[in-house]
């Protein structure tokens, strides 16, 4: 039995979709993020950094294990639930490919993505958040030609011929930074319009989509 505290379309999108596609028992907990729950005592209690989300497994030891951090969780879910394919196999190149990704998407795109949304907390002067956000945005793009270039060599997914949670992490921050407006973001590129369509495609995510309750603007 898992729980998974999160909120529509936000960063527990991608594990949710891998409880879905693993098939287990779970319980997906909305926080109340207008109301910022994810900073009060109870939340912080399991989670010190106040960020979403938070993944707990009754099933795994004799007190539940709390884990947080996307990628973390996801990982924990394929490690779980190895028949789900939710990561390729260890000694493979599609593994080593998806480490890759996945490291990029998670460290490089995801962190910027985060900073340019919430580009006011990273100064002190209030001023410069235009022309930081411009900066931001020009990066922001080049990581999605990079992988517009990476879409134009097949018709797999990013490590192989079946999806995996790097997919689902490419297809949470395109649509996030559809939402956020990025000039020359995901949708500017035609492979990576025809990939992410297919992407949606797929049962996992639709079925997590209509759990959520959002539109996605992809």
């Amino acid at each position: 039995m898992y729980q998974l505290y999160g909120a529509p379309n936000v960063a527990s999108f991608a594990p949710h979709i891998c409880l879905i596609k693993a098939g287990v028992n779970f319980e997906f907990i909305q926080v109340d993020m207008v109301n910022k729950e994810q900073h009060g005592d109870a939340y912080k209690a399991m989670n010190p950094t106040g960020r979403i989300p938070v993944l707990i497994d009754k099933g795994i030891a004799t007190k539940p294990l709390i884990i947080f951090e996307t990628a973390a969780t996801c990982l924990h879910i394929a490690d779980r639930h190895l028949d789900a394919n939710l990561f390729p196999a260890l000694g493979t190149v599609e593994r080593a490919t998806a480490y890759k990704w996945l490291m990029f998407l998670t460290n490089t795109m995801q962190t910027e993505l985060l900073v340019f949304h919430y580009a006011d907390r990273y100064t002190s002067d209030i001023n410069c958040v235009p022309a930081n956000k411009a900066r931001m945005a020009e990066r922001i793009a080049d990581m999605f030609t990079v992988m517009a270039a990476e879409r134009a060599i097949g018709d797999g997914f990013l490590a192989g011929k079946a999806p995996s949670i790097c997919d689902y992490f490419l297809f949470m921050l395109s649509e996030w930074a559809h939402s956020f407006n990025l000039k020359n973001g995901p949708m500017s590129h035609p492979t990576l319009v025809n990939y992410l369509t297919r992407v949606k495609a797929l049962p996992e995510i639709q079925e997590t989509i209509a759990r959520e309750g959002f539109t996605p603007v992809i």
